[in-house]
């Protein structure tokens, strides 16, 4: 919930040597005067609620994706900035654009992370109209290019889970001096509270980065920040279907539980950066962390997926637990 101050603070000017105020009997004088204090009448300043405004702020950030007439609008831009989020429903046919999983020997692996937008079918998803340039537009800025991929793997009846973080608390560590970086999160599968959906705190966003400490292999924002943010933010979770996209800042505290459930919960996370945003990190730093930097993107058509033949990553680079200097 935000705050807005409903009374305004009384300014009074006291003299210093006779100890009255302005408008008071005693009379003042030019010398006087010369050494006069502000005091605060304090005693009227009230904190309340802002005033409800017509229908559900989270509802505003619900969108339904159409071939034939989609564009990012005006009120999605707005949603974007206010929430911090939009939610695009129906973004990806999970029959018509599915084009196989990926290697069957990661199935067990918690995560995998790439830099490099390949030929593959990862890479169109990363590089297609509806996914890179929509997040562009809603960045409202600079253009934008593929920072990262990752494929969260939640099989059935899994204990782990993410922590309350923000996106740019990693960028930051990396080196990035701004939070002009954003992500989207496409669910493979359908996404529930029962398999550990991402979870926000509407708006937290603009609450600005928050200190972000190691927590085993992950990086956890202060705790004690984040508990604070609940009581202001609206803690909502993101429920979608399989090919549902959640476009997101990187300063929205998020975080997601285990699957407790006999069906796994597969989903692709993308970040992106925008142009200008570098890092002063150099492979000489000792917290550098050997990643792509700034490549141009260069966006695919819708259809491209669908066209896409190469379902092989062999020639992909995937970043090793131990080359990330972020969670240290």
């Amino acid at each position: 919930m935000n705050y807005r101050i409903e009374r305004v603070f009384v300014y009074r000017e006291r003299d210093e040597k006779t100890n009255t105020f302005a408008h008071d009997t005693a009379p003042t004088t030019a010398a006087s005067t010369a050494t006069t204090a502000l005091v605060i009448s304090a005693a009227a300043i009230e904190l309340q609620p802002p005033e409800p405004q017509a229908g559900n702020m989270a509802e505003l950030s619900e969108f339904t994706y159409d071939p034939k007439t989609f564009s990012v609008t005006p009120a999605m831009k707005e949603a974007f900035k206010t929430n911090g989020y939009v939610i695009i429903r129906q973004v990806l046919n999970p029959r018509g654009d599915a084009q196989g999983e990926s290697d069957a020997g990661m199935r067990q692996t918690r995560m995998v992370l790439w830099f490099k937008v390949g030929e593959d079918v990862a890479g169109c998803v990363a590089s297609m109209n509806k996914i890179a340039g929509t997040i562009e537009q809603l960045m409202d800025g600079d253009e934008v290019y593929h920072f990262s991929t990752k494929i969260l793997m939640k099989e059935a009846n899994q204990s782990g889970s993410f922590l309350w973080h923000q996106d740019y608390g990693y960028f930051y560590n990396w080196g990035y001096m701004y939070p002009d970086c954003a992500s989207i999160f496409l669910a493979v599968d359908d996404c529930t509270k029962a398999n550990g959906c991402l979870e926000v705190l509407r708006g937290s966003h603009r609450m600005g980065r928050i200190h972000h400490e190691p927590a085993g292999k992950q990086l956890q924002a202060d705790l004690e920040r984040v508990e604070e943010a609940k009581k202001l933010h609206e803690h909502l979770y993101m429920e979608m279907k399989a090919g549902d996209i959640l476009y997101f800042t990187g300063n929205l505290l998020h975080r997601s539980l285990p699957n407790t459930t006999n069906k796994r919960r597969w989903s692709y996370v993308i970040a992106y950066n925008q142009k200008h945003n570098r890092t002063y990190m150099g492979p000489e730093h000792p917290r550098y962390t050997p990643h792509a930097g700034f490549v141009p993107l260069k966006k695919v058509s819708d259809s491209a997926l669908l066209e896409c033949q190469k379902f092989s990553m062999d020639d992909q680079w995937f970043l090793k637990e131990d080359e990330d200097k972020a969670r240290e």
